[in-house]
């Protein structure tokens, strides 16, 4: 996501993640300040391998809960403001039924951009969108900064007075946030005459529930369909699935190795998406969002859903959406699903699973805490997960270990060692070791039956060094060639960038290329491209003094600094402060 917001190229050739240290330490020091992300507590997948520059996305992560039990925060909806001088403000706001995962399913992604408009009250079809964003610090297990409760304060006050444009063929937009307190209406409470459902997850009370509304079409995952008691498919006009010409062909993917989740899986290229499409009369409503066709959905959870609605004419409603019999629509992407006996999961499995489910939400709602000392050994530092209250979580019959993200799992602990001695300790860690995040290993069961998960907590961290940062960022940069690299991405990332720094920054990109080489820093025009960001981009300086002074708070990034840079750079940052002088 970073990549994405600091415009650079986030994939290579192969579609595969850029793991260029030079663009993502850039990206994600423009943006961790500009981005919160809300998840789920205990939903965050624990990664397979370590990556220094985690540390900085744990403050940018807030796990949060639902206000009601047993419920879950389900929502996959992003509010990005953009501002530009003497043009206003602009906002997107994008509703989703897809995570931030790898997943390659099929989703829905609606997408809708409006003006801030120069009004005081705002348009009352966007407060229950701006009642959402506004509830959102409220659902954080740990308090957040001011800064950011500032920052949503702001987007949940603004978002209330934009005028959304709905897609093309479309003339009205309806918000639905669901599970937040005090909003009970239930979205699909209007005329229906025909419901088209896709839904990939189902549950048999919502299904009845839906079908008094009137003739009905489903589509969903034949493992969800075969659960369900085949007297309520039955009433339905049509069931389908997703032909398995329409799935991807099974690949290794990242997200599954090392056993990250051994519960039963769900099949990451299948369907996806959450779509209620009704026809009503002349007019015809699509909700998209994150809700399936579940009682959890609509009565537990926090979801988000909009409506959008328009006139038939052959372009909107359920015909429109699935094609003709002969082709050209959703449909050719569909085969009929066959009604059997209701299939019924291995007690022993299904048990073990919910013991798991269990424990993970039990120990994402416990009040651990991180503890960084120096270490006893002399080097180093000693990490300890803790229990700010007397209370221990109770976690039935399950084993857990857990480790920081930045180790080997071969170093997991117990978590019964916390009982018996009060923390779980992990001895002499390097600085870069540090990290918020703690892998949690739930398993119940033996043999074929077992059935196990992991996941990340994002906790509390007291006694970390305030350089830690500053730490990474010296391991990330390592060398001078590196930061030279850097320091030209900084003054060169636009239209603008001249074609030795172009090839520069392609240097590490290179194989066998390390941004480093004999003579490199006698090639890099630094004065010339400091000059040129003085007289045409002043602000790229700003950047580039902030990374100086980071540097300059540890004597390993101090010494990264090219010989002579002060004689260079001291006299142009004066420059650029006596204009902003100048211009207040």
């Amino acid at each position: 996501m970073p990549l994405g917001f600091a415009a650079l190229e986030w994939e290579n050739a192969k579609g595969e993640l850029s793991l260029d240290p030079v663009a993502l330490l850039d990206a994600l020091r423009r943006c961790s300040d500009r981005v919160t992300i809300f998840c789920q507590a205990g939903r965050i997948a624990a990664p397979a391998k370590h990556h220094p520059l985690f540390a900085y996305l744990e403050p940018l992560i807030a796990e949060v809960h639902a206000p009601k039990e047993k419920g879950i925060f389900h929502a996959k909806t992003w509010l990005l403001r953009f501002t530009d001088t003497g043009k206003g403000v602009l906002y997107r706001f994008i509703c989703l039924s897809r995570n931030l995962t790898r997943d390659r399913s099929w989703d829905t992604v609606l997408a809708l951009d409006g003006t801030l408009a120069d009004r005081e009250r705002g348009f009352s079809r966007n407060n229950p969108l701006g009642q959402f964003i506004a509830a959102l610090p409220s659902f954080a297990r740990r308090e957040l900064t001011p800064a950011r409760r500032a920052t949503l304060a702001v987007l949940a006050d603004e978002v209330r007075r934009v005028k959304f444009e709905p897609p093309e063929g479309f003339e009205e937009v309806k918000f639905w946030p669901m599970g937040l307190p005090g909003l009970r209406k239930f979205p699909l409470d209007d005329r229906i005459d025909r419901l088209l459902v896709v839904s990939p997850f189902v549950s048999d009370g919502f299904l009845h529930r839906l079908l008094a509304l009137g003739p009905a079409i489903l589509v969903s995952r034949p493992e969800s369909l075969e659960e369900v008691a085949p007297a309520i498919l039955g009433q339905f006009d049509q069931v389908h699935v997703l032909d398995d010409a329409a799935l991807e062909e099974d690949i290794d993917d990242e997200s599954a190795e090392n056993g990250i989740d051994g519960l039963a899986k769900v099949d990451v290229r299948g369907l996806h998406a959450k779509l209620f499409v009704a026809d009503q009369g002349w007019y015809a409503s699509v909700w998209t969002g994150s809700a399936n066709a579940t009682d959890a959905a609509f009565e537990k959870n926090v979801e988000f859903l909009v409506q959008l609605r328009g006139k038939k004419k052959g372009t909107v409603g359920i015909d429109a959406f699935l094609g003709s019999p002969d082709g050209g629509g959703f449909r050719d992407l569909l085969r009929p699903f066959q009604v059997g006996e209701r299939k019924t999961a291995d007690a022993d499995v299904k048990a073990n699973e919910e013991r798991v489910e269990a424990a993970r939400s039990r120990l994402a709602r416990a009040e651990f805490r991180l503890r960084v000392e120096a270490s006893k050994e002399g080097t180093g530092y000693d990490m300890a997960l803790y229990l700010r209250g007397a209370e221990r979580p109770e976690i039935g019959e399950v084993r857990v270990r857990c480790w920081p993200v930045t180790v080997n799992p071969s170093f997991a602990q117990d978590i019964a060692v916390l009982a018996a001695e009060g923390s779980v300790r992990f001895p002499i860690l390097t600085v870069h070791a540090l990290t918020s995040f703690m892998t949690f290993e739930v398993a119940a069961g033996d043999g074929p039956k077992r059935r196990f998960v992991r996941f990340a907590l994002n906790l509390p961290i007291d006694g970390a060094p305030d350089n830690r940062l500053d730490q990474v960022l010296n391991a990330v940069l390592s060398d001078r060639g590196r930061l030279l690299r850097y320091l030209l991405f900084l003054l060169a990332r636009d239209e603008d960038m001249t074609a030795v720094g172009s090839a520069l920054l392609l240097r590490e990109a290179e194989p066998g290329g390390n941004g480093a080489g004999p003579g490199l820093e006698a090639s890099v025009p630094l004065f010339e491209e400091l000059l040129r960001a003085l007289g045409r981009s002043p602000e790229k300086l700003d950047a580039v003094w902030r990374l100086v002074e980071d540097l300059r708070r540890t004597p390993e990034g101090a010494a990264l600094l090219p010989d002579g840079f002060d004689g260079v750079w001291t006299p142009i940052w004066s420059a650029r402060l006596a204009r902003k002088a100048t211009t207040k």
